[in-house]
Parts: C-alpha cells; structure tokens; sequence
C-alpha cells in the first residue's frame, strides 16, 4: 500500500469536493467562538476581584472554569459527530463520484448514538493508557484509530468497529504507522497555519484559523477511509 498515494488522493478529492470539509470548519468555528466567550468571561471575573485580594473573583472564576468543561466537553461530542459525517461523505465521493450534507446527516441519523459511544470508549482506552506512563495510551489511540470511519463506513456496531480497526492495523502495521505519522506532521503544519492566521485581526482565531484546523482534519479523515478499503485483514 502507497500511504503517500492515499493521502495524495484524499488531497485531490478535497480539492475537487470543498463541502466534505463542512461539518469539521463548522463545529471548529463554533468551538472557538465559545472559547472566546469563555476568555472574555474569565477576564471579566479577573476585574470584579478586589486587587490583592486572597481569591481572585472566586465565584465568577468557578462559573467560568464550569463552562469551560461544559464546552470542552461539547467540542470532544462536535467533533466526534463530524468525524463520522465526513467519513460518510468521503465514502459516498468515494464510491459514486458526488456527495453532500444530506450524506453526512444520514450517517447522524443511524449512527449517532454509536459515535458517541465509540468516542467514549476509545478516548477511554487512550485516557487509561496515557495514565500508565503514556505510550500505552499512544499505542491505544493508534490500534484504535479508524474506529469512527469503520463505524460509519462498513456499517458496524461499536465493537466490531473498534475490532475491525485493531484488525487493520495489526495487519498493515508498518502502513497504519506511516498513516499516522503523516497524519501528525499534517496537523503540525496546520497548527503553525493556523497560529500564524490566528494573528489576523477579528477573523483570525475565530474563523480562519479553524476553517485550517477543519481542513487538515478532512484531508485526515478522507485518507483514513481510502486506507481501510485497501487494507489487507
């Protein structure tokens, strides 16, 4: 398997498909609007203190810091659920040359309680690992990682989903490897993108920067469902 091939490939059938990036540019957006909220309200909490004081604006401080689990958690669902609406619409570009919303939403309406649970389980598994001196939790996050795309693209329920993907990647490991290690170097480069878009005044942090972030994660997420229908098992 050429993984440089498969992500060339996922590249072109963005280039040719910009809508496949939609849910992942919407929910990033919307995400970063929050934490812009969440900013302002924590540097609102910062002015009511009284200067020099033992707590520094303790019970807006707290309702702030609730908020900011509320979104972070929210965020981790969001894009959990895009995840599985791109993978619907690469599959469906994939396989009879066109795609649209109307794809990614049919895949939210059977598929959205196992998503969740998907997510769940393997941020879990990863979660656990990275207590136990962090690379088994690497190692976890990488046996698991076309879970989401199994989920939605070859119909399966949560576990044969995560089973399929352990499957996978045990069989095509030095391949799966070269998968992630791509997939890394593609979100660094979009993170220094998306950090140098950032400074762009008023439309820098909450639209330009995440429309790069959701991009990468397209691309990403595109390659990944090219990998799965060619891997051996």
């Amino acid at each position: 398997m050429d993984v440089v091939e498969i992500y060339r490939r996922a590249f072109e059938i963005f280039r040719g498909n910009y809508l496949i990036a939609a849910p992942f540019i919407a929910v990033n957006i919307i995400v970063a609007l929050l934490f812009m909220l969440l900013a302002g309200g924590l540097m609102m909490a910062g002015e009511e203190a009284p200067p020099l004081g033992p707590s520094i604006g303790m019970p807006g401080l707290g309702a702030v810091l609730g908020a900011a689990l509320v979104v972070t958690l929210l965020s981790w669902v969001l894009n959990i659920l895009a995840q599985g609406m791109v993978a619907g619409m690469s599959s469906a570009v994939i396989s009879r040359g066109v795609t649209g919303l109307e794809d990614g939403f049919d895949v939210l309406s059977r598929k959205l309680g196992g998503l969740i649970i998907a997510g769940v389980l393997v941020s879990m598994a990863v979660g656990v690992g990275l207590v136990l001196l962090i690379i088994p939790g690497l190692v976890a996050g990488f046996l698991l990682m076309f879970t989401v795309i199994a989920l939605v693209v070859e119909d399966l329920d949560v576990m044969a989903a995560m089973k399929r993907s352990y499957r996978v990647v045990r069989s095509n490991l030095g391949d799966a490897f070269a998968y992630a290690v791509l997939m890394v170097a593609i979100w660094i480069i979009a993170g220094i993108i998306g950090a140098v878009l950032s400074k762009v005044p008023v439309v820098g942090y909450s639209l330009l920067s995440p429309a790069v972030d959701g991009m990468a994660s397209t691309i990403i997420t595109i390659a990944g469902v090219l990998f799965l229908r060619e891997a051996a098992t």
